[in-house]
């Protein structure tokens, strides 16, 4: 006779084999991003609570797998890799969130990053607080920029700002990235050595 117990862990094991189908599906499409390996290490935490969950529904129906190995470690061992298991997927889900919402720093903080990175001289801080604005030639909204938000709004700058050098001068690529109706664009923008705007591309969904 199935009582509610055995029942509730073999519901359990069943959602446990629907994540691990998720995960191998994330897993393969990382991969290409060499991204994969927090959701490998994901993928491997589920099937050892996948089987600790059937070792102790087998117990449940008196087959005693492991005798020496007690209940009560298992449950520690659920307990302590459940909590690795969770602070992954929070830090996983803190990472995704900051992709999509940016970093949260303060302007001075912003420009400091852009200077390090663009090897711009120092004198050029208060040039880099210019607000410029452009419009968006897909749903046609004016959208108002300054580099520190597009240091926010792409933790790996190198996605959000491309530096050319081309005869002898210098300009920059600048991709501003805003919400478009249902979508997240990006819309490269070219700004020329002293910063000024130039010229806008098309705009791509992110």
């Amino acid at each position: 006779m199935l009582t509610f117990e055995i029942v509730l862990v073999i519901v359990g094991a069943s959602i446990l084999l629907i994540g691990l189908f998720y995960a191998r599906s994330i897993i393969r499409q990382m991969k290409e991003k060499r991204l994969a390996r927090p959701w490998q290490f994901i993928y491997i935490l589920v099937i050892f609570f996948f089987f600790a969950y059937a070792f102790i529904a087998l117990r449940l129906v008196d087959l005693n797998l492991l005798s020496s190995v007690s209940n009560e470690t298992i449950v520690a061992y659920v307990f302590f890799f459940g909590a690795i298991f969770v602070l992954t997927v929070t830090y996983l889900n803190k990472q995704i969130f900051t992709n999509i919402f940016g970093l949260d720093i303060s302007d001075k903080e912003a420009v400091l990053k852009f200077l390090k990175y663009t090897e711009v001289p120092a004198k050029n801080y208060r040039k880099l607080l210019t607000s410029f604005s452009i419009r968006c030639k897909v749903c046609q909204h004016e959208i108002d920029y300054r580099i520190p938000d597009i240091v926010r709004s792409h933790p790996k700058l190198d996605r959000g700002v491309v530096v050319r050098n081309a005869m002898g001068s210098k300009d920059y690529v600048f991709y501003i990235r805003h919400h478009c109706s249902n979508d997240f664009r990006e819309i490269p923008v070219i700004h020329d050595a002293n910063f000024d705007y130039r010229s806008q591309n098309k705009s791509r969904i992110v």
